[in-house]
């Protein structure tokens, strides 16, 4: 017997200097490696500084990421590595589209998933174990239908999504508000991910004559844009926040004056210092601070509520639920009964090559 509980005091002494596992399904390659990359950035500061403060409760956190593409089955295979081998208590995440097959396996075996990017009423049926901290989907399409009614005085659009579940909703969400206004949707135009020539639907938008294209596609960006500035479509271009830096930098020309629905970069005294610590770990400027930023936020969402109940994944999910009035780097944190914390898009614009700050609902000017 004393065998025995000296073994099992031997055992629980190494158990509490285990490190404690974080899993991320993010998109690290692909159409939104620069998005993806700069989330693992931000999980990472995040990360260094809980374990620089002693970590939780003397153990280390470790966060474990698995490259995803954006890609659905590829993001599956991930969440049950996470799951099975790497043995997570929560997790973070950066796409629909991983989320989408990742959540179920998550949500079966009760691991917390806080996720990045989007939130909206889909995430929320996805199960209790789901939080969802970025900008809501149906402010991408509701915002960019009243910024063109009401702002650019259109009366009829043109819309052109990607054939994936994220563009396909957001356009829904774009249709639906814009007719609510009392504007007219010509037609509607879906292309495969794969497809490169859109030249064929460039004339028939040409041929309608709209006075917007809501064209919120999530791949091929650059020949997206070249082709359509190759043609006479004089309509206002609305579009949706996958559009960065890198794709201007490719094709300038191509991207000058289009609107960008997307996130206010966060401000103030934190990001400053997450900035700092950004260019010291990292050697270079931080330049996308949004993504930076809620990576940062999420995970000490997460860690948070380790240093309050404890490294265990079904208090983490209470206690994230429970969650109000958390102030974060991006915003302040309260968790609806759905389990979204969600933010609100304005409208940016291509100019000089530099996406600028344009307008958002308090604008009327």
């Amino acid at each position: 017997m004393i065998l025995i509980a000296t073994f099992a005091a031997s055992y629980q002494a190494h158990a509490d200097q285990l490190p404690i596992k974080i899993g991320g399904l993010i998109v690290i390659t692909g159409q939104y490696a620069m998005q993806g990359n700069a989330f693992l950035e931000g999980a990472q500061l995040a990360v260094d500084e809980v374990n620089q403060r002693g970590g939780i409760a003397g153990r280390p956190v470790e966060f474990r990421a698995e490259d995803t593409a954006n890609l659905p089955m590829q993001a599956l295979t991930a969440a049950r590595k996470l799951i099975s081998e790497d043995q997570i208590i929560a997790a973070i995440s950066t796409s629909y589209p991983e989320l989408a097959t990742g959540a179920n396996a998550f949500q079966k075996r009760g691991i917390p998933v806080v996720h990045l990017w989007d939130s909206s009423p889909d995430i929320e049926s996805m199960g209790e174990n789901l939080f969802a901290i970025g900008p809501w989907t149906p402010s991408n399409g509701e915002t960019s239908a009243r910024f063109a009614y009401r702002r650019l005085g259109a009366k009829t659009a043109v819309t052109i999504s990607t054939s994936d579940p994220w563009s396909l909703l957001i356009t829904d969400y774009f249709i639906g508000e814009f007719r609510k206004l009392g504007g007219k949707v010509l037609q509607s135009f879906s292309f495969d991910p794969q497809e490169r020539d859109f030249r064929s639907a460039f004339a028939k938008v040409s041929n309608l004559g709209p006075d917007v294209v809501y064209a919120p596609v999530t791949d091929n960006l650059v020949p997206f844009y070249s082709q359509l500035r190759q043609t006479r479509i004089k309509s206002a271009i609305v579009t949706s926040d996958v559009v960065a830096d890198e794709h201007i930098r490719q094709a300038p020309l191509a991207f000058e004056g289009i609107f960008i629905s997307l996130m206010k970069d966060p401000s103030g005294p934190g990001i400053s210092k997450l900035a700092v610590a950004y260019e010291k770990k990292f050697g270079r400027p931080m330049t996308l601070p949004w993504f930076v930023a809620v990576a940062y936020d999420g995970i000490h969402l997460i860690t948070g509520c380790m240093e309050k109940v404890g490294a265990v994944s079904g208090k983490i999910r209470d206690c994230l639920a429970s969650t109000h009035g958390i102030e974060g780097l991006t915003q302040t944190f309260s968790f609806t009964p759905g389990g979204s914390s969600p933010q609100f898009q304005s409208i940016f614009i291509v100019r000089n090559q530099k996406i600028t700050f344009h307008w958002d609902e308090g604008d009327r000017q």
